[in-house]
């Protein structure tokens, strides 16, 4: 079970960063004309759906199985390298 929760910290480490990462992109992004700009409006998308998957993964901690933390995975966008 600790290997388990040790995947599962790897994985919200992981996607924190991720989205740590996003934020600063768009915080150092060159002034958009709303609604205009793609790529801007690309990476608010993608802040915001790797918030959402940050926020199942951490729902999890109390009720951590194999399970629940392979359905998560099987579903995220953001999986940098597969968990072991």
């Amino acid at each position: 079970m600790e290997n388990l929760h040790t995947l599962w910290q790897n994985l919200v480490d992981d996607f924190t960063n991720q989205r740590e990462n996003l934020l600063v992109e768009i915080r150092n992004y060159p002034p958009p004309i709303p609604a205009c700009d793609a790529q801007f409006n690309y990476l608010l998308e993608k802040r915001d759906h790797i918030t959402v998957e940050l926020n199942r993964l951490q729902g999890l901690e109390q009720n951590l199985t194999p399970e629940s933390l392979q359905a998560v995975t099987e579903k995220s966008r953001f999986i940098t390298q597969q968990p072991q």
